[in-house]
């Protein structure tokens, strides 16, 4: 679970575009180079993912049809999905192999995989896991010594341009939002309603529900603002008091993770140093080699 100690909230970071150019990493050696981009993956997707109906264990070809029918996908790259994210955290992330007759790519697979996995359970944000974000590997030139195309040269070659591609798409932060089931006696639902709606709380209903003698409010409410709130109505309404909070889905925070004076920025700062990584966020520059 990754979470802030102060808000106990729980966040993944995204991508809100597709990467502005093709990262490029060379390897210590300079003698191999990897090419990635790096986009959103359809919420309809990602949701599919995270309820198994599409999963790493599917027959790739069965998995291919489903992509390309039901959801839209090329079907090519449908089928080179080399890998998803590990772990139920970070399960929603694909590795897609875009490229044409590489040589020896077959080779280096599994270290470009390892990399991938490692990127998207701790992204380069705020050492959070990945939530809904697919890389391509565009193009990789690898040298023909096998010597020279071993794990040390290729699995950290790889991460930098994961985490390059990643910093060029638009990156932000994911919130998860709560579906509130809020039950108070039928006299205080407006004192009720009222504090919901002054924490961002969405009310979709509110009534008494048959010979039920309390008042059922149902509110989606951000997490972050769902803190306290159960205090706040008991602090404020004489009588019984029940809140349910079930995860119900994620929302993207306000402005882009590099804009540090936007909600998405300052908090993957605040993420940051709770973590003990020094506050500034490093640029894609850091990782991405000029070619």
């Amino acid at each position: 679970m990754a979470t802030t100690e102060k808000n106990q909230v729980e966040y993944r970071e995204t991508v809100a575009a597709k990467s502005s150019m093709t990262s490029t990493a060379r390897s210590p050696d300079k003698l191999n180079r990897i090419f990635i981009t790096a986009e959103p993956i359809e919420e309809e997707v990602v949701k599919a993912i995270e309820k198994g109906d599409v999963s790493p264990n599917d027959d790739f070809k069965h998995r291919a049809r489903i992509l390309a029918y039901e959801y839209g996908w090329d079907a090519t790259d449908a089928r080179k999905i080399w890998a998803f994210g590990l772990g139920p955290d970070s399960s929603a992330n694909l590795l897609v192999d875009q490229t044409k007759a590489i040589k020896y790519l077959s080779e280096i697979q599994s270290d470009l995989i390892a990399a991938f996995q490692s990127v998207t359970k701790e992204g380069p944000v705020s050492g959070l896991p990945m939530r809904g974000v697919r890389f391509n590997i565009v193009d990789v030139v690898l040298v023909d010594d096998a010597s020279g195309r071993g794990a040390g040269q290729l699995v950290e070659t790889a991460r930098r341009a994961i985490c390059a591609a990643f910093l060029l798409a638009s990156p932000t932060l994911l919130e998860p939002v709560y579906l509130a089931t809020i039950q108070v006696p039928e006299s205080a639902s407006n004192t009720a309603s009222n504090l919901v709606t002054k924490r961002d709380g969405n009310i979709f209903s509110e009534g008494k529900a048959g010979g039920d003698s309390s008042y059922t409010i149902g509110a989606y409410v951000p997490a972050m603002k769902s803190i306290g709130l159960e205090a706040d109505l008991k602090a404020a309404i004489k009588g019984q008091v029940s809140v349910q909070l079930d995860h119900d889905h994620w929302k993207s925070l306000q402005g882009g993770s590099l804009d540090p004076e936007s909600q998405a920025g300052s908090l993957a700062v605040e993420l940051r140093q709770e973590k003990g990584l020094p506050a500034e966020i490093p640029s894609f520059e850091t990782y991405h080699d000029k070619v």
